[in-house]
C-alpha cells in the first residue's frame, strides 16, 4: 500500500525533524522544506497528500506560499504558527488553509488533524496492524490475539502495543517508546515502560513471548510464540 506523503514546511529545522521522525514512526512518509519556494517547486515534481505549513518564514511567508500553491493545487494544508490571534486565523483560512495548529503543539495532535483532513479526502489509511496472531485496531481501540478480543487493556497500553507492532522485528529503545507513546515533553521514566510491558505480557497470556526484551536496550515485538 502506498504511504501517505506529508510535506512539512518550516524554517525551524528542529521542528521539521521532530515532526518527520514522529510521522514516519506512525507509518507516513514525510518530506521537509525550509522555505516557501522549496514547497512550491516540490509540488510540481511529486505528489503530496497533505502539507504542514509554517506561517512565519523569511522571504516568502506561509500566507504567500499558500496563495501560490492554491493557483495550481488543491492539496490539504494545515498551518503551523506561534500566532494565536483571530485575525491571523481568518487570514489563513481566507488564503485557503484547511486547518490551523498553534505552536507549541503535541505531535500526536498534529497526527489527529492530518487524519481528519485525509478522512475528508478519502485518503486516510487503515490503522489496524497485524503481527502473527496479534491484531490491533486503533480506530476502535481493540486488540485481538488468537482470534479472541483482549479486554481490560488501558488506552496507553494499547498505544504501546500498537507502536511495538508497527515496528515489528525492530529493537525499540525506551527513549523511542517514551517519545512516541507518551510524547516528547513527558516526564515518564523507564520504570513506567517496564510496568506497561509486564501488564501487556500478562494480558497476552500464551502469546506473551511476542514481546521480547533486549537487555540494556529496550523491547522488540515479533509474531512468534
Amino acid at each position: 500500500m502506498t504511504k501517505i506523503t506529508v510535506l512539512i514546511v518550516d524554517d525551524d529545522e528542529s521542528i521539521c525533524m521532530l515532526l518527520k521522525a514522529f510521522l514516519e514512526s506512525e507509518g507516513l512518509k514525510a518530506l521537509t522544506c525550509h522555505d516557501g519556494q522549496c514547497a512550491v517547486d516540490l509540488l510540481e515534481t511529486m505528489p503530496i497528500d497533505i502539507i504542514l505549513l509554517d506561517v512565519m518564514m523569511p522571504e516568502m511567508d506561509g500566507f504567500e506560499t499558500l496563495r501560490r500553491i492554491r493557483t495550481r493545487h488543491s492539496v490539504p494544508v494545515i498551518f503551523l504558527t506561534a500566532r494565536d490571534m483571530l485575525t491571523d486565523k481568518e487570514k489563513g483560512f481566507e488564503a485557503g488553509a484547511d486547518d490551523y495548529i498553534v505552536k507549541p503543539f503535541d505531535p500526536r495532535e498534529v497526527l489527529l488533524r492530518i487524519r481528519a483532513q485525509l478522512r475528508e479526502t478519502g485518503k486516510v489509511t487503515s490503522r489496524t496492524v497485524t503481527v502473527g496472531e496479534l491484531s490491533i485496531d486503533m480506530d476502535r481501540y481493540r486488540v485481538y490475539v488468537g482470534g479472541e478480543q483482549l479486554t481490560g487493556l488501558k488506552p496507553k497500553e494499547i498505544q504501546l502495543l500498537h507502536f511495538l507492532a508497527k515496528n515489528a522485528g525492530q529493537v525499540l529503545t525506551r527513549e523511542q517508546i517514551i517519545n512516541n507513546v507518551w510524547g516528547y515533553s513527558t516526564l515518564v521514566d523507564s520504570r513506567t515502560i517496564d510496568v506497561h510491558i509486564l501488564r501487556l505480557r500478562k494480558a497476552l497470556g500464551e502469546y506473551s513471548n511476542y514481546i521480547g526484551t533486549v537487555f540494556g536496550v529496550g523491547y522488540r515485538l515479533e509474531g512468534k510464540k
